[in-house]
C-alpha cells in the first residue's frame, strides 16, 4: 500500500500517514526502484491502533510509550490504565471547573439583565464584566 491507500484505509489524511511515518510511529518501507513509502497490513493494523488511543485522550508520545511496551514483549496494559485513569482525572478537573464556570456566567447574566447598558469612560470599558464579582 502507498500512502493514499493506508490513508483512505484508516479513515485519515495521507498528511497524517507522512507525520506518523515522520515521527517514528509508523515505518514503511521503500519500493526498490522509485523509493516510495509501501506500508503492509501491520501498518494498518498499527495506525488504527494510533487512532482508537488518541480517541481516548493518549497523546502521541504516550502511544509511542505504549507501542515501545508492546515491542518489548511486555504486556502494555498496566501503562494503558495508569495513563487513561490519568486522563479520567484530568478530564473531571475539567468539567468541574466548566461547571463553576457556567455557574458564574448563569450568575452574570442574571445580575446584567437589570442593569443599563454603559459607554466606555476614560480607563473603563464595559462596567458589566468591571463591577462584577463572584
Amino acid at each position: 500500500m502507498r500512502v493514499a491507500e493506508l490513508a483512505s484505509a484508516a479513515a485519515v489524511t495521507p498528511d497524517t500517514v507522512r507525520y506518523y511515518s515522520r515521527i517514528g510511529l509508523l515505518q514503511p518501507t521503500r519500493t526498490p526502484g522509485n523509493g516510495y513509502k509501501a506500508f503492509n497490513a501491520a501498518d494498518l493494523s498499527r495506525l488504527k491502533f494510533i487512532r482508537q488511543a488518541q480517541e481516548l485522550g493518549l497523546t502521541l508520545q504516550e502511544v509511542r510509550d505504549v507501542l515501545e511496551e508492546a515491542q518489548a514483549g511486555a504486556s502494555p496494559c498496566p501503562l494503558v490504565r495508569e495513563l487513561v485513569t490519568r486522563h479520567l482525572d484530568e478530564l473531571r478537573g475539567k468539567i468541574r471547573d466548566l461547571t463553576q464556570l457556567e455557574s458564574r456566567l448563569a450568575s452574570a447574566l442574571d445580575v446584567w439583565s437589570n442593569m443599563p447598558d454603559g459607554v466606555p469612560r476614560g480607563d473603563h470599558v464595559c462596567h458589566l464584566i468591571e463591577t462584577w464579582s463572584r
